[in-house]
């Protein structure tokens, strides 16, 4: 951190000497000493960051800049490069642009450019992860096997901010008493298309006259979304399955199919017979 914080440092200061000195004539004069002000508290908070998001005192002081020096190149390269750094991809574009739309032949232009092809690629990639956040928003039912036995499980997924959450049922009880219960908000990773959340599902079952057996299934899902309302991928389980005395009858791990489809929970037979 302290050798990255050192290199953005010292770029800032580079360019910083580039556009202000006296000796250049294009801006020698042309900025207010309260602009200038602006720009060395916004350097000394960057020297200060300990974390990205330590930028964003600096990332103010370089727009106080802006706002009292508009036609001032430097600002808005220092504003560029450190919205890149803090995830605000299409402010680092503004800045950059601006920044060469004013000094088009600045010495960096190649590597400025550069950066701005990166950022539009990370850009677009952010875009397209939000779109399908918010496609996935709403009720899924989701059916695995469970080693060879048809399983359903609703499931609804919340969006929070710029993040996912999952919130279904854990425990799944059959028999003579069926439901679901011991609903639970599950955090969810998403990498654009791919989904994954780690899940520990029980099968209780509970016909009269036989023994009470449970079956825990420690799931690590993985997800491709297919189109705009399916997903398939995998369940990574270990599978116990318990007597009613607590003793292990079935000890058994792999990876089995699972898919995903996008609907009501009402509406879905499988399912609606057990939310109650």
């Amino acid at each position: 951190m302290i050798k990255k914080r050192n290199l953005l440092r010292d770029c800032l200061f580079c360019i910083v000497i580039l556009l202000i000195v006296p000796g250049n004539s294009t801006w020698a004069g042309a900025v207010s000493r309260e602009a200038e002000k602006y720009m060395n508290r916004g350097m000394a908070a960057v020297e200060m960051a300990n974390s990205p998001d330590d930028y964003k005192s600096a990332i103010k002081e370089f727009e106080q800049a802006v706002r009292l020096a508009p036609r001032w190149p430097a600002p808005y390269f220092n504003l560029g490069y450190l919205h890149n750094k803090v995830g605000k991809y299409q402010e680092a574009l503004n800045s950059y642009r601006k920044y060469l739309v004013l000094v088009p032949n600045a010495p960096d232009a190649v590597q400025v450019q550069k950066e701005i092809d990166q950022i539009e690629y990370r850009l677009e990639k952010v875009s397209e992860a939000a779109k399908i956040r918010s496609w996935l928003e709403g009720e899924w039912s989701m059916t695995t096997m469970l080693q060879a036995s048809k399983s359903c499980w609703p499931i609804t997924f919340i969006l929070n901010g710029d993040s996912i959450e999952a919130y279904m049922p854990i425990t799944r009880s059959m028999g003579h008493d069926d439901k679901y219960t011991d609903y639970r908000t599950i955090s969810i990773k998403q990498d654009v298309r791919k989904i994954q959340f780690n899940v520990v599902l029980k099968q209780v079952y509970l016909e009269r006259g036989v023994l009470e057996l449970m079956q825990t299934v420690n799931a690590q899902y993985t997800l491709n979304l297919i189109t705009f309302g399916e997903m398939i991928g995998t369940q990574v389980f270990r599978s116990f399955s318990y007597n009613s005395d607590g003793s292990i009858w079935k000890d058994k791990n792999g990876t089995e199919k699972v898919q995903f489809n996008k609907g009501k929970h009402s509406d879905n037979g499988c399912l609606k017979s057990l939310m109650r």
